[in-house]
């Protein structure tokens, strides 16, 4: 199989936020063959520094630590997996998840 391109299907154009700032998104389409891997091989921290990078705080799932991982090695690659953002929160999955978004 082929490599698969990342896309957002955010549709490009201004949105305004509860502060009633407005706000620009953009649906770019990222080749994820010109992103560079981390010092873990992984092409994840570049995706998300691209999507998720100007974002003033991102909720992300808290990665699970493999089972051949030491606790420093795994607090490492979740440390660079955050290393493009500004502030995280990270959510233990307990697989009955359910993020419901509100507007007035």
């Amino acid at each position: 199989g082929g490599e698969a391109e990342a896309k957002s299907d955010i549709e490009q154009g201004e949105r305004e936020r509860p502060s009633g700032k407005k706000t620009r998104r953009s649906s770019t389409v990222v080749d994820l063959n010109t992103l560079d891997a981390d010092e873990h091989g992984s092409k994840l921290t570049a995706l998300i520094g691209h999507y998720s990078g100007s974002s003033p705080l991102v909720i992300m799932t808290l990665p699970k630590k493999h089972a051949n991982m030491t606790p420093a090695a795994w607090l490492t690659s979740v440390d660079t997996l955050a290393s493009p953002l500004d502030r995280v929160i990270f959510v233990h999955e307990s697989g009955q998840e359910k993020i419901q978004f509100f507007s007035e």
